[in-house]
């Protein structure tokens, strides 16, 4: 006797969650309903090197458009403070924003006394099973320069498209997973805030996006002033057929840091989250078939007949 494969279907934070046998896996697969493939789990939260989906890397530091996040020596608490995420340029701080809007914009802003970053990386972290037809535009426009490696001169500054494209389910190419990279050792850090980190079910699929663009910071609010929105990186997106919960996250790259080059910087007071709009599933049309012209005659002669019959 072959035992049923079960699976489990749970809800939380408004997102679906579904272990899936491999049957059922390749079942979806056919139907145009899969998971994002050729994935793999992050090796580890930091000191690591993460491909971009976007190739290739503003910085491409090791030829292989990846970044390294972290470097072994910062602290759990380092690069943690000064990297927002706000729906509001004037307000460097950030907060953190749930919309149902499929289609939005934000900024990712800095309060460090760096002051700026040479580039801004996205994350996207996708709950759930993703269907084929996924699709997400994403445009970024910050501030851009030549020279890096210290703060730009403001003449030296230009305020651009870094990016403006459409990203699949294909782009996925970490997870499934719970956690996103952040400083020291074993230090896992939540997708989204109030996360059930104990919930080893709840995964999600990830992209890194370089968003071809840096920003300037706040601590020189005269210079701030001069730049369009603040100096604050402007990210765009546009969802097609999110059926679950999408978050986003951001990471900031330095050429020249105490913590060397490399990503050292991101949110952990602030973020932004999109609740999808799940599919739902037209009622079955139930075929019509012609009658041939006699039959219905001959149906209209018996209601005639018994209706003569009663009267009579």
């Amino acid at each position: 006797m072959v035992k049923k494969m079960e699976t489990k279907t749970t809800y939380s934070h408004g997102v679906i969650r579904r272990p899936m046998p491999l049957l059922v896996i390749c079942l979806l697969v056919v139907i145009g309903v899969c998971p994002a493939m050729g994935m793999t789990i992050m090796p580890t939260n930091f000191n690591v090197n993460l491909l971009v989906s976007n190739p290739p890397a503003l910085f491409n530091d090791y030829g292989d458009n990846t970044y390294n996040f972290f470097n072994a020596n910062q602290g759990a608490g380092q690069g943690g403070n000064s990297f927002h995420i706000t729906t509001d340029p004037s307000n460097y701080y950030g907060q953190y924003t749930t919309s149902t809007a499929q289609s939005g914009a934000f900024y990712l802003s800095d309060t460090g006394g760096r002051s700026y970053n040479d580039d801004g990386i996205l994350m996207l972290a996708v709950n759930g099973t993703i269907p084929s037809n996924f699709r997400v535009h994403i445009k970024s426009t910050g501030p851009q320069w030549a020279v890096h490696g210290s703060k730009p001169a403001l003449t030296a500054i230009t305020y651009g498209t870094g990016i403006d494209r459409d990203f699949t389910s294909s782009d996925f190419l970490y997870g499934p997973q719970l956690w996103r990279p952040a400083p020291s050792l074993g230090n896992y850090y939540p997708i989204f805030h109030g996360q059930d980190m104990s919930d080893t079910a709840n995964t999600f699929s990830i992209m890194l996006i370089d968003l071809h663009a840096g920003n300037i910071g706040n601590r020189d609010p005269i210079f701030a002033s001069q730049v369009t929105n603040g100096g604050s990186l402007k990210v765009e997106y546009t969802f097609e057929n999110l059926e679950t919960f999408a978050a986003f996250d951001g990471y900031a790259y330095a050429i020249n840091s105490n913590q060397g080059t490399g990503i050292r910087w991101h949110n952990t007071d602030s973020g932004y989250y999109v609740i999808g709009q799940p599919s739902v599933t037209p009622a079955p049309e139930f075929p019509t078939m012609a009658l041939p012209a006699a039959l219905i005659v001959g149906m209209l002669g018996a209601v005639l007949c018994i209706r003569r019959t009663k009267e009579n």
